[in-house]
């Protein structure tokens, strides 16, 4: 991959808590978090992707993972085979196995993305393919809170198994209302990423409680407990990633706590 633009390139492991805040970093100066992580699944990278006005970034074809991207902020133009269109954010967008694209700054600030990767693992690759779905809260649909959690969620499924080749299971999208929370649960054979696009709450891992907010992304490993809560006043908006294990069954477990009582311990 040629970038004439900053990355933040998360390596990752299981056990321990992971949380970051993403914030703009200097064009020139690529800066790692979550230093020596390991994935067991499929997943190959995640990247946080700063292009200030002007830079744009090329990424040759890999014959052997797909890549995802999800623009944060601001606005790119997406070049690739048969294709050139401009997107703004919040939008996400899939770049099929084979498929090679450029993106360059749209307009004047800073655009910021998160970049995905995942392995095929001896997935046979499906025909080069290119998706965008925008990340709108219009299109959720309302329903009592999952995996044992308080009041109400709103989920979307922007693309599930059957949008990919590899052993990336969901992006989902999800909104939590005020007082509302995604119980406490893990997940086997299947990691998992967060990142809260607005609004305030509290995550639970491993027994661990922080706060987070605008520009938090957390890491779940397979096992990891976790859950998030919303004890602001304002919808907590985020984003869901998650790759599993080529030929196991991810499951669920539900731990019946719903987080309510959960606070920071500092």
């Amino acid at each position: 991959m040629d970038c004439r633009a900053a990355y933040l390139i998360l390596p990752w492991r299981k056990d321990p808590m992971r949380h970051t805040r993403l914030n703009p970093l200097p064009a020139t100066t690529p800066a790692p978090v979550f230093p020596g992580l390991e994935m067991a699944s499929a997943w190959g990278e995640l990247q946080y992707l700063v292009l200030p006005a002007g830079a744009q970034c090329g990424s040759s074809a890999a014959p052997d993972r797909e890549v995802g991207y999800i623009l944060l902020g601001g606005a790119i133009d997406l070049e690739g085979p048969d294709l050139g269109a401009q997107f703004e954010g919040p939008t996400a967008l899939l770049c099929g196995v084979g498929w090679p694209h450029t993106l360059a700054n749209a307009g004047a600030g800073t655009a910021q993305l998160l970049r995905f990767s995942a392995a095929l693992q001896g997935n046979a690759p499906a025909a080069p393919t290119f998706r965008a779905e925008s990340v709108d809260q219009a299109r959720l649909k309302w329903r009592p809170a999952i995996h044992g959690g308080a009041g109400q969620i709103a989920t979307r499924h922007i693309w599930g198994p059957g949008d990919f080749s590899s052993p990336w299971v969901f992006l989902d999208h999800a909104v939590l209302a005020p007082q509302s929370s995604l119980g406490y649960h893990y997940h086997d054979a299947l990691e998992e990423c967060f990142v809260v696009l607005s609004g305030q709450g509290y995550i639970t891992i491993s027994d661990q409680t922080l706060a987070v907010g605008p520009g938090s992304v957390t890491w779940q490993g397979i096992g990891q407990p976790h859950g998030l809560y919303n004890s602001g006043g304002e919808p907590l908006d985020f984003l869901r990633v998650a790759v599993g294990i080529r030929g196991e069954q991810y499951t669920t477990i539900d731990l019946n706590d719903s987080l309510l009582k959960r606070k920071p311990s500092s």
